[in-house]
């Protein structure tokens, strides 16, 4: 069931959405987008307006974008997010990422326009492909407090995610290897990646294993680095 839309106020709701929101006529062309979806896509709202929707869409699959996008203004019910679909988005400078999207149909004077309430999969993603790794993923602070402890370090290390989070690192490394670790990680720090190398870590029965490791630095938006990630198996 479309919804009739409240031009009054239609572009306060958008600005304050958290979410990226495009809005599309029967064409498939933009008519509206809040301030969110400037950021994520990285346009201006008009360099967006009076545009194919298939703008934000990679290459290779628009064609099938608008044979979904025809679909769906043809049977114009809500699709909840993801709805099934693997999606990606296309940023301005070309990057890509994975779109988590919902649809809606929102009536108006001008007709019938679908509403997309878009948000950025890329933490999700990574999030799922942390879970179900088999190698041991840890990240911490620049201070060595343990902030990220996945499955595969639960089964490597046999502490329980509960048991390590807040601790420091270093209870993982034997007190001998523990200056050169440290000397490790100060280059982390520096934004240097840690190619791959044979070290020695204890087990929570005290027992030592060797484990190939490398490590990579935690940006954030800014480039700043702000922890670091390892991965060991």
């Amino acid at each position: 069931m479309t919804e009739p839309l409240d031009r009054t106020n239609h572009e306060a709701l958008l600005g304050a959405a958290p979410d990226a929101i495009i809005v599309v006529d029967t064409t498939g062309v933009i008519v509206l987008v809040n301030a969110r979806a400037e950021r994520l896509f990285g346009y201006g709202r008009d360099e967006l307006i009076d545009q194919p929707i298939e703008t934000l869409v990679p290459e290779v699959g628009r064609g099938v974008h608008r044979e979904r996008r025809a679909r769906d203004h043809a049977d114009p019910r809500p699709r909840p997010m993801g709805a099934g679909r693997e999606l990606a988005g296309r940023r301005k400078d070309g990057s890509e990422f994975p779109a988590e999207i919902s649809l809606s149909a929102i009536e108006t004077e001008d007709g019938v326009l679908v509403s997309a309430v878009i948000r950025d999969g890329t933490d999700r993603r990574q999030a799922a492909i942390i879970c179900s790794s088999n190698d041991a993923i840890v990240s911490w602070t620049l201070d060595g407090m343990i902030t990220g402890w996945n499955p595969g370090a639960v089964r490597m290390y046999g502490y329980e995610v509960t048991e390590v989070l807040g601790r420091n690192i270093e209870f993982l490394v034997p007190p001998e290897h523990r200056d050169e670790e440290r000397a490790a990680l100060a280059r982390a720090a520096q934004g240097e990646q840690i190619p791959e190398c044979e070290v020695v870590r204890l087990r929570s029965d005290g027992t030592p294993i060797d484990v190939a490791w490398t490590v990579s630095p935690i940006v954030d938006t800014s480039g700043i680095v702000i922890g670091v990630s390892s991965t060991a198996r």
